[in-house]
């Protein structure tokens, strides 16, 4: 997955996430909100990316 879609898809959670608590928050609370569910998406697709690399190479055969 490139940088791109990483990102795409940590603010499109990130902005699902907001909606979801928007109610309870002031405006600026919300924009400290998405940034650090942002912060926190982004790091776990990064982990999982990482995760999955790990296991493809596990999966490709052996030099012997």
């Amino acid at each position: 997955m490139d940088a791109e879609l990483q990102h795409d898809a940590a603010v499109a959670m990130a902005v699902a996430l907001v909606e979801i608590i928007a109610p309870c928050l002031r405006e600026e609370e919300q924009r400290d909100a998405f940034e650090e569910f942002y912060r926190v998406c982004h790091a776990g697709i990064e982990a999982y990316v990482a995760q999955a690399s790990h296991k493809e190479r596990q999966l490709l055969p052996g030099r012997n």
